[in-house]
């Protein structure tokens, strides 16, 4: 199941917006599965907040992860190939970052969907 997880959120070679949703969704998949879906009216924030997670490492990259994710989420599709910024919580394009850094911000986003995802199956 992980390793179908996985395809499914690195098929195609390009390092859109919507890739990087699609891999925020098994992060988010895992967290439902784990701790049980958000009730109804809560936001992404509110439920990790909820959450008792008790491995620091965990907890942290989950926080980070819904920080990055509500930028992402929210902030207007720039170009199909804006991107998180792993050390900070701004979208970036492709064009203000010259290409090579945006993509290693998206796979670094998309690596830590990965992980939290693999950490909580």
């Amino acid at each position: 199941r992980s390793l179908a997880l996985l395809l499914a959120a690195c098929r195609g070679s390009s390092l859109s917006r919507e890739r990087q949703l699609r891999a925020a969704s098994l992060a988010w998949h895992g967290l439902a599965e784990r701790f049980g879906p958000p009730p109804p009216g809560v936001t992404g924030r509110e439920y990790v907040d909820s959450l008792r997670i008790y491995d620091a490492g965990l907890y942290v990259a989950v926080r980070q992860f819904v920080r990055q994710w509500e930028t992402l989420a929210y902030a207007p599709a720039l170009a199909s190939t804006a991107v998180i910024s792993a050390r900070g919580n701004s979208l970036k394009s492709a064009p203000d970052l010259g290409g090579e850094p945006a993509a290693s911000d998206a796979n670094a986003f998309i690596r830590e969907c990965l992980i939290i995802t693999f950490r909580l199956t």
